[in-house]
């Protein structure tokens, strides 16, 4: 015969569900976090490369300041 259903293991249930789903939201929150820092870092670092191009560039060329 079952058990019969107590309205505290419906609680407890119920808490570890809402648990179960925060930890979901949460771990998609930091994935989409360390996505954004690696693009972040992407970015500086291409920047910078452009960047000592154009000075390499502007060198080449002569030209004494490249704003």
């Amino acid at each position: 015969m079952a058990k019969p259903v107590k309205n505290t293991d419906v609680a407890e249930i119920s808490v570890f569900r809402k648990k179960q789903c925060l930890d979901k939201k949460l771990e998609h929150s930091l994935q989409l976090e360390a996505a954004m820092v690696e693009l972040q870092q992407e970015f500086r670092n291409r920047s910078q490369r452009i960047s000592q191009h154009v000075g390499r560039l502007g060198q080449l060329l002569g030209v004494k300041h490249v704003a």
